[in-house]
């Protein structure tokens, strides 16, 4: 009788355990889609919709569709393991640096893959691009080959260093086309990681912009293809939508049942569902509380913000995208962007006059909200940003050569061309 009794009580523990645990569950439940709920529809009136099918690009026919020739050409490009650690290291290289070894070492990589740079090439001019990114499935979205996209560029961004040691300027133009198209591709995109591979792309197309625009011999001709070569996307603006896509990808997920999928199957969906409802309404309510921010300039490092936060913080930010750090890398771009042009600009006048202007128009620096300083560094002049390394270094940690490269241009001793510039109607004509 007495083991009965146990049983019975246990029994009846359990019963009220499980009541509370369901009670708990549906509580959470209700408490999450209220939650999610409001801070939707603050952020909707506030940033934006968050519609997955907002993101959808109406279609490109394939002879106006600039994937048409990336996609292929990407695909075409064959570097061995062994191999991906050369062309890393000489995408970036400044062409002073080069050794005879960095020609041997790459001269096969280039030879082998002289289908693929052909296909690129097909790219050239083409400025509509659509990679068909299923948005509308959200986190279940095919991307594109993104690691064979900046295997290819970096490929190619040391294709153009070798051929301007080697005094091969035309392919170094060409390089230079070529990256610019693919980072605009990808720039076109709404998918926030296919967004800074395309920022990548750009920022290896522009240092080697720059040591084409930096050497004494350029001439008005090539100016003008390199300045025709830049980005036109406004990554600030393409990022700042981009981070609204992925919020709504992840509300998807949650009702998706992606999102409980991770939890173990004892644990009821209830629960899960109203958990997962509860971190993203935090999102939302952060991206929101932010978004007045990301219009404004980076005048310190980007800190650890996470560093003394609580738990549930920490969790938020897990499973949210880095807005911060996201939108920081589409303005460095956009930094060094303006640089070049900048500098395009300075150097045409002295082909054009034979001296650079003794001071620029009042160009600001993204990064820093600040004029971009102009000054005398004979027997050229200088142009840089007064963005600090150490704001530099926190936007792009993993470090690359480039920040020492994009952010502070040297231009040569002003020489007059003896060919005539090309006149505007002559710039339109090679432009189209």
């Amino acid at each position: 009788m007495s083991q009965f009794r146990v049983v019975r009580g246990l029994l009846i523990g359990l019963a009220i355990v499980f009541a509370l645990a369901i009670c708990a569950s549906l509580g959470v439940r209700a408490a999450g889609a209220m939650r999610l709920s409001s801070a939707t529809a603050r952020f909707e009136k506030e940033v934006g919709p968050l519609s997955l099918l907002s993101f959808v690009k109406p279609r490109v026919p394939e002879e106006r569709n600039a994937v048409t020739f990336l996609r292929p050409g990407v695909s075409a490009v064959i570097l061995m393991t062994k191999d991906r650690s050369v062309v890393g290291t000489l995408a970036t290289k400044p062409c002073a640096e080069w050794t005879p070894k960095d020609l041997l070492d790459v001269a096969p990589l280039l030879e082998r893959n002289e289908p693929a740079f052909t296909i690129l090439r097909r790219a050239q001019g083409i400025s509509e691009s659509n990679w068909e990114i299923p948005y509308e499935k959200g986190n279940d979205a095919k991307l594109p080959d993104l690691l064979g996209a900046m295997n290819a560029g970096k490929l190619v961004a040391a294709r153009g260093r070798a051929a301007l040691v080697r005094g091969d300027r035309e392919t170094a133009l060409a390089s230079t086309e070529i990256l610019g198209t693919m980072a605009s591709s990808y720039q076109q995109e709404a998918s926030l990681i296919v967004l800074l591979i395309g920022s990548a792309l750009e920022r290896l197309q522009l240092g080697l912009v720059r040591e084409l625009v930096t050497a004494p011999q350029v001439d008005a001709a090539e100016l003008d293809r390199l300045e025709r070569s830049l980005g036109r996307a406004d990554l600030d603006k393409a990022f700042r939508d981009t981070l609204r896509g992925e919020v709504a990808a992840m509300i998807q997920a949650i009702y998706g049942g992606q999102f409980d999928q991770e939890a173990p199957r004892v644990v009821p969906r209830a629960l899960v569902v109203g958990l997962g409802e509860l971190l993203v309404a935090d999102m939302l309510d952060d991206r929101r509380t932010l978004e007045p921010s990301l219009f404004g300039p980076i005048k310190e490092p980007l800190r650890e913000e996470l560093r003394d936060a609580g738990w549930w913080k920490k969790l938020v930010a897990a499973y949210g995208a880095n807005t911060g750090s996201a939108r920081a890398r589409g303005i460095g771009t956009l930094s060094a962007r303006e640089l070049a042009k900048l500098s395009i600009g300075l150097r045409r006048k002295a082909i054009e006059t034979g001296a650079y202007p003794a001071s620029i128009p009042t160009s600001t620096d993204p990064v820093s909200g600040e004029p971009f300083v102009f000054e005398i560094a004979s027997p050229g002049v200088r142009v840089r940003s007064t963005t600090s390394a150490e704001i530099l270094k926190s936007i792009y940690p993993v470090g690359s050569p480039l920040n020492a490269q994009l952010y502070s241009w040297t231009l040569p001793a002003a020489s007059r061309s003896t060919t005539p510039p090309p006149s505007p109607a002559a710039r339109k004509a090679a432009s189209s």
